[in-house]
Parts: C-alpha cells; structure tokens; sequence
C-alpha cells in the first residue's frame, strides 16, 4: 500500500483522537482489544499507532488523521469495483430491503437468474451455467468438486490429482 499526505476526510479529526462509544481513545482501543489479520503483533504497537481507515472513494482509502492511501488490495479483494459506489449502496440497500441473503440450495432467486443469464450471454462457447460462490476459497473448492464429478460421470471416479501450496 502505498500513502500520499493529503488535507484531511471529511468527518476526520487531524491526529485522529476519535473515541469508541465507550470513550475510550480508538488507538487505545485497537492496541488493546483488536487482533489485526496477517501482522506480526510482537512490537506491532510499540510508540506506532495503527492506521484507523475511516473512508474510502474510488481506489482510496483516508485514515483518520486525513492521509490518502491507494488501496492496492481492494478491500482484501472485496471492493475491486471501488470504494463509495453510491449507486452500489442503494442497489445493495433496495435488495437487503426485500431480502438481504438466502442460499441457493434448491431454490432460485430472481436477482440470481438475472445475473447468471447476463454473465453466460458474456461467456465463450457452451460455457452458459453460472454457480455463485461467496469468495476465492469457496470457489476453488467448488471447482475442485465438479471436477472431480465429471471424471465420476466419465467412468473414472478416482481420477484426480491436487496441486497445492
């Protein structure tokens, strides 16, 4: 990630100094209460607070002492569309509204019909079923499984090999 100084996000405080609803001082609070994903937490806090992102637009994130930084990797891979998609948040809003999830497990849903029917119009070839997965380790899975079912359906239920890191 890489940052670029910039004048301050709206609703930022220069030097942060946010509270928790508790009072507590929001770096106070993220040393002592919040376990960051992949960082090493010995020495992660000595005399350095950790950056509080407090908005994002576009490709950018703000932290709350106002500094820009390009969010290289999208949200950890969830926001590849950019952040402050207002029309996205009102999409998003209008379907959580009438229903915000269901599996498709035996049934369908009309949002899922469209969008499948959308994508395989934009396939190549007889490529025109789509199955939705909710991320990468889910999707991988998946595949693995369907593979695993086409070489049963052909005859060879014990073919398989796994490449892995």
């Amino acid at each position: 990630m890489t940052t670029t100084p910039v004048v301050p996000a709206s609703g930022a405080q220069p030097g942060g100094g946010s509270r928790t609803p508790r009072g507590t001082e929001r770096t106070v609070a993220a040393r002592d209460h919040l376990w960051l994903h992949f960082s090493r937490h010995s020495g992660l806090y000595d005399g350095n607070d950790v950056p509080i992102i407090v908005r994002g637009e576009g490709a950018y994130i703000w932290d709350d002492n106002g500094r820009r930084y390009l969010d290289g990797l999208a949200g950890l891979f969830t926001v590849q569309v950019g952040h402050g998609r207002r029309e996205l948040a009102h999409i998003a809003a209008r379907q959580a509204g009438q229903l915000a999830f269901f599996p498709l497990w035996s049934y369908a849903h009309p949002a899922a019909i469209d969008l499948a029917e959308r994508l395989a119009m934009h396939a190549p070839g007889d490529l025109n079923r789509v199955f939705f997965t909710t991320g990468g380790g889910e999707a991988v899975e998946t595949a693995w499984k369907l593979a695993k079912q086409y070489w049963k359906l052909m005859g060879k239920p014990t073919k398989h090999k796994v490449v892995s890191r």
